[in-house]
């Protein structure tokens, strides 16, 4: 239905393929369960209510297919989103709700009440546009749509306060640490990793572990890993591998069946401690491998990133404690004691 191009992993243009109208196209992507598909596949930055999409999370994104509509509710759509575009987007909370955190803090709090209360999901043409994107969905009746629109806006109503939340906490926690003082990289580290290894010990599973899950069986081959030195991707018309290096010099080199086992590899090696590492055999499952571990990375980190930013404001302090953080999550949960 439409085509990307591509200028880095956020920063990407949308075309319509041929025969497809861009404002309905516009207008199924201004959509709310569109709204609602970008933050289930996207990936969540700190704890300021920002939501990153790179083109992968986006190439995953469920959008309602426009080909093979007719013209009727083609019509209906762009009429929608011509309407929404004569007026200035608004959140998906309040002003009143998004201002009123720092209205009280500053004293004014008697002026919140001056402030709009109207949201996005307030907006008489969003509910249009939505009732055409489910009919689009093959919804006809009105009443049922009705329904599912009500659902569907109570449930965001909930998720944005609570994110909300969230974001003043996170203030307030900043606040604090500053009043406090500087605390240093190293115990900060360890407060959050002795909380996370309690409530969240998912965090903490190694790379052995998703081999273990991974349903490999005997399928597998293994390769010695030099104890330091920096991993690198390597492949070129004669080998595929991974590259050891030490600044410029190269000290070590793996050799590997395949690119796809290289790219594994260095995942598994910048992650584990130096020991043997295993590979499954097959070059499709080493593809599939990576996709899925890369995945867990990266929620990982964005959840290690977000425990960090509730705890201290400075951003180079951020990326020590993060630093710090992951050489303990990386060496595993650790057991509770004994009671």
């Amino acid at each position: 239905m439409a085509q990307f191009s591509v200028g880095a992993n956020n920063l990407y243009d949308l075309f319509p393929v041929e025969g497809v109208s861009g404002r309905a196209l516009t207008a199924v992507l201004n959509s709310t369960l569109v709204i609602l598909a970008k933050h289930q596949f996207g990936r969540p930055v700190g704890v300021e209510g920002n939501l990153k999409t790179e083109v992968v999370d986006v190439s995953m994104m469920l959008v309602p297919d426009l080909r093979g509509t007719s013209k009727k509710l083609l019509a209906a759509l762009e009429s929608a989103m011509g309407a929404m575009a004569k007026r200035d987007p608004l959140q998906l909370l309040s002003e009143r709700r998004l201002r009123r955190m720092a209205f009280e803090k500053s004293g004014k709090k008697a002026e919140i009440k001056a402030l709009s209360d109207a949201c996005e999901l307030d907006m008489p043409d969003r509910r249009a546009l939505d009732h055409a994107v489910l009919e689009l969905l093959g919804i006809k009746s009105k009443r049922t749509r009705d329904e599912w629109i009500n659902r569907l806006y109570e449930y965001l109503r909930e998720f944005f306060e609570e994110t909300r939340l969230k974001e003043e906490l996170a203030i307030v926690n900043k606040n604090v640490t500053k009043r406090k003082g500087a605390v240093s990289p190293q115990d900060l580290a360890a407060q959050i990793a002795s909380e996370l290894n309690t409530q969240e010990p998912l965090l903490f599973k190694s790379y052995k572990d998703f081999f273990n899950e991974a349903g490999v069986g005997d399928a597998w081959i293994a390769r010695e890993v030099p104890p330091e030195d920096t991993p690198r991707f390597h492949a070129d018309m004669h080998d595929a591998g991974v590259r050891f290096m030490r600044g410029r010099k190269q000290t070590g080199f793996i050799k590997l069946p395949s690119e796809a086992h290289a790219a594994l590899a260095v995942a598994a090696i910048r992650e584990m401690r130096r020991e043997t590492v295993q590979l499954p055999r097959a070059e499709l499952a080493c593809v599939t491998f990576l996709r899925d571990y890369q995945s867990f990375l990266d929620r990982r980190d964005a959840r290690l990133r977000d425990a960090i930013a509730q705890r201290v404001a400075d951003e180079d302090i951020q990326e020590a404690v993060l630093g710090l953080l992951l050489d303990r999550v990386r060496r595993g949960a650790k057991a509770p004691p004994a009671v």
